[in-house]
């Protein structure tokens, strides 16, 4: 356990003007406070200490805060509405993440605010409900309801969906997220069919190879993402994580997963039959060896043949994940962990730093913030997983 809260803490973020200190002492703090590690006094204190932050604090000091709160189970009320409705840096991590924000507090976010990241933020949420769905679709804005469309869990009306077909049909980003969103009703399509511009329609049956009115029907994302939601993600044992990591550590990996004499090959076939660990479940674990082995269980392709191929982000890794018949819509915050896991590992072995398997937390928050200003398919939901899984760590290990 880290040091716990100190005097000097207190007078170096009172005090000091060098904002990176501060940003380390209030990651020590916030850390310390989400999980629990304070006593009722030093837990006050920490509380005073955030509230005089987020009146009179750096950019940088909040949006710490904010990212290290994001994933708590309990936040004071008015320190969790001041982070949610501060700058747009500061606030995202809250209004994309916190579970303690409730559909009242983001129906009047979005409703009361101007900026588009906001509403942004809210719309890439973890299982929108209906209510807060049609918030986003009233602000009637195409950034807005593009990403609220491109968010599988979210829960639409028809009354909604009917408004973004009359509000939207001349906008391709729209249309397209709406046709590819897998869950709308044929009549709408049919409707979408009628208002939508030729040069649109044309565009989107080249890039998808069939009629505008089949393309709906090439996609089933709600019933894909369902089928890999967290009832079925599986967690390697501890001890088979160690064992694992021993043998990476020592360079015996490869022998070790010789399909027919390989020590570990006996151990996981024993545990279960190949393809029932779940690869996803391994990168939402921070863990990419674990992934690699899956990967080469799954599609019979050797284990050091798999390594090289996930070193490619698009064209080796895209293959060997439609080889394994993995589910298309994750793919793209799949693709986008391996990266954020690449580089902390090369941080790892520069600074010393810990990796994501070693700090899931901090794992989500370079998740968070390397994502920014890109647009990710269902980061939102693979987060989700990765928070379920320190859940459940937190219980089990």
């Amino acid at each position: 356990m880290s040091e716990k809260l100190s005097q000097n803490d207190v007078e170096l973020l009172t005090k000091s003007k060098d904002v990176k200190s501060k940003v380390e002492v209030i990651n020590k703090i916030s850390n310390q406070y989400r999980d629990k590690q304070f006593g009722g006094k030093e837990q006050g204190l920490a509380e005073e200490i955030f509230r005089l932050l987020m009146r009179y604090a750096e950019i940088g000091v909040r949006k710490s805060i904010a990212e290290n709160l994001m994933s708590a189970d309990y936040v004071p009320r008015d320190i969790l509405m001041s982070l949610a409705k501060d700058i747009d840096d500061v606030s995202r991590p809250i209004l994309e993440f916190s579970e303690l924000l409730t559909d009242d507090d983001l129906i009047d976010i979005v409703s009361t605010s101007q900026s588009t990241e906001t509403q942004i933020a809210v719309s890439r949420r973890n299982s929108l409900s209906e209510s807060v769905s049609t918030a986003l679709v009233n602000t009637e804005k195409g950034e807005v309801v593009e990403s609220l469309l491109g968010n599988s869990t979210a829960i639409l009306s028809e009354q909604s969906l009917v408004k973004v077909i009359d509000s939207f049909s001349n906008k391709e980003e729209v249309v397209e997220a709406l046709v590819t969103r897998g869950s709308i009703p044929p009549e709408l399509v049919m409707q979408l069919t009628k208002k939508v511009s030729n040069v649109i329609r044309t565009k989107l049956e080249k890039r998808y190879n069939c009629s505008f009115e089949k393309i709906g029907t090439l996609f089933s994302e709600g019933g894909e993402i369902a089928a890999f939601r967290f009832g079925n993600m599986k967690l390697f044992g501890n001890d088979l994580i160690d064992l694992i990591n021993m043998l990476e550590l020592n360079g015996q990996l490869e022998q070790a997963l010789d399909p027919l004499h390989g020590k570990l090959t006996f151990i996981l076939n024993d545990l279960e039959p190949i393809g029932q660990f779940v690869p996803v479940s391994c990168i939402a674990l921070g863990n990419k060896t674990m992934f690699q082995i899956c990967m080469s269980r799954i599609t019979g392709v050797k284990y050091s043949n798999i390594s090289k191929l996930t070193t490619d982000l698009d064209t080796g890794l895209k293959a060997l994940y439609e080889k394994a018949a993995l589910p298309a819509p994750l793919f793209d915050a799949v693709r986008f962990a391996i990266f954020v896991i690449n580089k902390m590992d090369e941080e790892h072995a520069k600074f010393g730093t810990l990796r994501a398997r070693e700090a899931l937390h901090e794992y989500i928050k370079q998740l968070i913030t390397e994502s920014k200003g890109k647009k990710i398919r269902n980061l939102s939901n693979f987060i989700s997983i990765v928070r379920k899984h320190i859940e459940r760590a937190q219980g089990e290990w």
